[in-house]
């Protein structure tokens, strides 16, 4: 290995972990190591390590097509095409995607090994004839007499390869310009592009496993999530997707196969979109499982084997919203009232006692999520504080809703999430308790000129003495519609 060779981290966002892997790839100063930064959305600080800054207008620069969404996402071989256009010319650029881990002793060594044995043009993984019913098989032997199929997280190739590809590339672009076709339909993403047109083109190709296996499908996890702490001892192999932080966190909500157990080990609770990810994940588990705690919670139950994680408040506030997402009922009072052998931390969740409990409204809108009254007013107490809002009445006189609560409560305080940008038509409402859902009390009555309640998010409304019911209703007594993202009731 005589000439310099390039190495491109391509990633999104940078953090720590990934200017450290540019450290170790750089290590030992047979390479340069560039962050290439996908800038669509703006800049972004590479904490001090040389950028190959990717944008719409570096691509349509170098005669690139991107009239399509997230094309620098989809189409990962432009990157090397900008690194052609650097001051110095490499024969062997390596792109790397910021979440593949090379499990080495010396990372730096995977890239020297293969530049040392290996001298085909392309290198992938899972590089093969494509199977018939692949995604991208119709728009590819449209172009190409034989379709080929790879991966795209870990690639090298060639400068001729690269300048050959690039070639091809600009072509087609000038082609479609003249046509009437979809760009997002026509262009082709870069595992389909790169390794069909590889071939069409003559340049030799090869599979990294045909160097000796140094990942199996396994490692390579195609819909699963690896946590850095998740990885054996340095065995030769490549992994993916390995992330952190809030990364680990949206690649387990995205991905479909995933080990509960290790999410919470490794998931930071404290993390904002924790809450979110939890909820998906456990909504996930329980898709399907009947209503009953030893299917949930039992020793072969859907979530058997988590027990050490209930003892941390935002897991066990994200299991009840996934059990209220879910309508499992039966299994929240089992949760809120203590009745299963499971150390649970005490939440404000556990005392909302209209999570997941029946609900009725007067009226379902054309804007409704559901059109049944009794689905459509599920919304507003499923514990999904994200929807635009969770149920929709008509404009009638007297709009309202209302929960069963189950049981009869000393409730201390009401919580309501407003809609955002239309919290002003909750301008007059009041809050009405019954016993039997035929006799109501009004226990709050809101003042039209009190404005500034109303947006603020969530509204809360003390009761002092508590008030006792059952039946808890939300009403507005005028003319109008009702729409509330979420409403919680707590007992005292």
């Amino acid at each position: 290995m005589s000439e310099r060779g390039l190495i491109l981290l391509r990633t999104h966002f940078v953090d720590e972990r990934i200017a450290e892997a540019a450290r170790t790839y750089a290590a030992g100063g047979d390479y340069d190591v560039m962050i290439a930064v996908d800038e669509t959305a703006g800049e972004i600080d590479t904490l001090g390590l040389p950028k190959l800054s990717l944008s719409l207008d570096s691509c349509v620069r170098l005669g690139l097509n991107v009239a399509f969404e997230k094309p620098l996402w989809r189409c990962g071989d432009y990157l090397f095409y900008h690194a052609l256009a650097l001051p110095r010319r490499y024969e062997r650029i390596w792109s790397i995607e910021y979440d593949i881990a090379l499990n080495f002793a010396d990372p730096a060594e995977f890239f020297r090994v293969f530049d040392r044995s290996a001298t085909e043009d392309y290198l992938t993984t899972f590089l093969e004839e494509a199977p018939a019913k692949w995604h991208w098989r119709r728009a590819t032997v449209r172009r190409f007499p034989v379709v080929y199929s790879s991966g795209f997280a870990l690639v090298r190739l060639s400068a001729k390869a690269a300048e050959l590809l690039w070639r091809r590339r600009q072509l087609e672009a000038a082609e479609l310009a003249k046509t009437k076709l979809s760009p997002a339909k026509y262009w082709l993403n870069d595992e389909a592009f790169v390794s069909s047109a590889a071939a069409d083109l003559g340049l030799s190709s090869a599979d990294l496993n045909a160097h000796g296996e140094v990942y199996t499908p396994q490692t390579l996890m195609r819909g699963g999530v690896w946590h850095p702490a998740q990885l054996p001892a340095p065995d030769g192999k490549i992994y993916h997707a390995v992330r952190t932080g809030s990364a680990f966190l949206a690649a387990v909500k995205s991905y479909y196969d995933f080990d509960l157990d290790a999410f919470f080990a490794f998931a930071d609770p404290a993390l904002p979109e924790f809450a979110e990810a939890a909820l998906t994940v456990l909504a996930k588990r329980l898709y399907r499982v009947p209503d009953d705690p030893a299917a949930v919670f039992g020793h072969k139950g859907a979530l058997g084997g988590l027990e050490r994680h209930f003892s941390e408040p935002r897991v066990v506030a994200a299991l009840l919203r996934a059990l209220a997402r879910r309508r499992m009922r039966v299994c929240i009072e089992t949760v809120q009232f203590g009745r299963i052998a499971l150390a649970f931390a005490r939440t404000e969740e556990s005392d909302n006692v209209a999570l997941g409990r029946s609900a009725w409204q007067s009226s379902t809108s054309a804007r409704a999520r559901k059109r049944s009254l009794r689905r459509d007013a599920e919304g507003g107490n499923d514990g999904d504080l994200q929807a635009e809002y969770g149920f929709h009445t008509a404009q009638q006189e007297g709009p309202w809703w209302a929960v069963d609560l189950g049981a009869e409560f000393a409730l201390r305080r009401v919580r309501l999430y407003n809609r955002r940008g239309a919290e002003r038509r909750l301008r007059l409402f009041v809050i009405e308790t019954s016993p039997d859902f035929m006799t109501w009390t009004t226990v709050y009555a809101h003042e039209p000129k009190d404005t500034s309640l109303l947006l603020k998010q969530p509204i809360e409304i003390g009761f002092d003495p508590p008030a006792r019911a059952r039946y808890l209703r939300i009403r507005l007594p005028r003319v109008g519609v009702l729409h509330l993202v979420e409403v919680e009731v707590f007992r005292a």
